[in-house]
């Protein structure tokens, strides 16, 4: 991608996606770009000569949802580039927050959460106290502002 940098693009997908997996691939020394494939929401970074080493890092990201243990899976290293944005909420809470904003009901958040209806409605409270909401549709509103 000569005229897009990976690493932006890689991070464009992250700050909106949580369930697609990204490999990054490059011709320069992975050692260098590894860090910043880590912040940038990456699975994994490998050299882009060898297929061998291609199809074992998407067979070892589908196995396990990382390339080597440095890296996060999807789900986490969306909830931690959410959280650059979001300091303050605990990642339990911003995962919450958001499925909230998606318009999931508390019922609907608890029990794909395996938690308690209360846990969510907590949390919930948290979170608008921490971005100095007055409810839950501030709350929604200050979470969509902050996610643009």
């Amino acid at each position: 991608m000569s005229d897009i940098n990976g690493l932006v693009v890689c991070r464009t997908i992250r700050k909106e996606n949580w369930k697609t997996s990204v490999l990054m691939m490059t011709s320069f020394s992975v050692a260098e770009y590894a860090a910043e494939a880590v912040a940038s929401g990456a699975q994994g970074i490998i050299h882009k000569d060898n297929p061998k080493t291609i199809a074992e890092a998407l067979l070892q990201i589908k196995e396990t949802g990382i390339c080597s243990d440095r890296f996060l899976n999807a789900h986490d290293s969306f909830l931690r580039l959410k959280s650059e944005k979001n300091k303050d909420l605990s990642p339990r809470e911003m995962e919450i927050v958001d499925r909230w904003a998606r318009g999931r009901s508390m019922s609907d958040i608890a029990e794909e959460l395996s938690i308690g209806q209360t846990t969510v409605r907590t949390h919930l409270e948290h979170a608008a106290s921490k971005l100095g909401v007055a409810n839950n549709r501030a709350l929604i509103s200050a979470w969509m502002h902050l996610n643009r």
